[in-house]
């Protein structure tokens, strides 16, 4: 999902004016705001009305207590997508695999390589 149609699902979603009747510009705009403050979409779609309900604009997000809020839905939603398990170990075999590769000496072709030698 592109940023566009990130801010388009957050319109649709949020806010509680259809149609003709939102203002798209202010809602676009705002919605870019808060897109660039928590830009993962599986974010906000799994960010459910009840949690935030739906309001006239997208504006009433950008309020101090309501930024706060999703800030602390954001932390808790990246902790949860952390998987902080090691990966798993590959056992080594013990037979080898593959042949080793003979490779001649060279004759030096300059005095570093001479005197490295």
């Amino acid at each position: 999902m592109n940023k566009h149609k990130l801010c388009q699902y957050l319109v649709d979603e949020f806010c509680l004016k259809k149609g003709k009747e939102i203002n798209w510009g202010l809602e676009i705009k705002a919605a870019k705001k808060l897109v660039s403050m928590f830009p993962e979409p599986l974010f906000w779609q799994t960010l459910s009305r009840k949690v935030m309900p739906p309001a006239t604009s997208l504006l009433i997000f950008h309020a101090k207590e309501n930024l706060y809020e999703l800030g602390k839905l954001h932390e808790e939603f990246v902790t949860l997508q952390l998987d902080l398990t090691p990966p798993p170990l590959q056992p080594l075999s013990k037979e080898k695999i593959g042949e080793d590769k003979e490779i001649p000496p060279q004759k030096p072709t300059n005095i570093f390589e001479f005197i490295r030698s």
